[in-house]
């Protein structure tokens, strides 16, 4: 099935889904009882930064941003995002974790071993993307 392409950065490219979700999200608040239990979104930095251990993620500061500036507002909509390089499959949780859990990941590697990280939510594509076959394949998923 062919998507349009909502927005493409560093790699990674957002198609719409037929489904939103609403997200409450409260940010400010001058009730610090209030403040100190209410959980702040998460940004694609501090999803980054707080990561020490488990899957690897591989990603320049300046992609962090791009992503933070550009995609944020599609936090908590049904979205598929594709990605390029899954590599230790790292990002997989961190676009899930920014954007939500109506994000349906789509990732594309050379490397078979990256088949274990398909799930429900998460479709690993195995080819070479200077194969346009892999990419016509790709787009039918």
């Amino acid at each position: 099935m062919m998507h349009q392409v909502v927005a493409m950065l560093c790699g990674a490219a957002l198609f719409p889904a037929t489904l939103q979700a609403v997200v409450l999200r409260i940010t400010n608040t001058t009730n610090s009882s209030l403040r100190d239990h209410i959980q702040q979104p998460v940004t694609f930095q501090s999803y980054y930064n707080s990561k020490f251990d488990g899957f690897g993620i591989w990603k320049w500061s300046n992609a962090l941003d791009a992503y933070q500036r550009h995609l944020v507002e599609l936090a908590g909509k049904r979205l598929a995002v594709a990605e390029v390089g899954v590599q230790s499959g790292g990002s997989i949780a961190m676009w899930k974790a920014v954007l939500g859990q109506g994000v349906h990941y789509y990732g594309l590697d050379i490397n078979p071993r990256c088949s274990q990280f398909t799930d429900t939510t998460t479709t690993i594509v195995i080819g070479d993307q200077a194969n346009t076959a892999m990419w016509d394949y790709f787009s039918q998923r």
